[in-house]
C-alpha cells in the first residue's frame, strides 16, 4: 500500500479554501494518479468532501507520495 496527498480546492459564492487529505493506494493507483493526475473517483470523493465541509464542489489540485503511514 502507499499514500498519496492530494491536494485540492473547494468554493462556494465568495469563498475558496485549500484541502488536502491523504489517501492509502495500490502501487498501481498511485502510479496512473501521479502520471496521470485525478480521475472520475477521485473528482467524486473530493466534491463528497467539500459537500460535508458546506461547500459546493471541489476541483483537484495535485497529489504526491508520501512516506507518513
Amino acid at each position: 500500500m502507499e499514500y498519496l496527498i492530494v491536494t485540492y480546492h473547494m468554493s462556494k459564492p465568495g469563498e475558496l479554501a485549500e484541502s488536502c487529505i491523504r489517501l492509502p493506494v495500490t502501487p498501481e493507483r498511485a502510479a496512473v494518479m501521479l502520471a496521470d493526475g485525478h480521475s472520475a473517483v477521485i473528482d467524486a470523493i473530493l466534491n463528497l468532501l467539500a459537500e460535508l465541509q458546506g461547500y459546493e464542489g471541489a476541483t483537484y489540485c495535485c497529489c504526491e507520495r508520501t512516506s507518513l503511514q
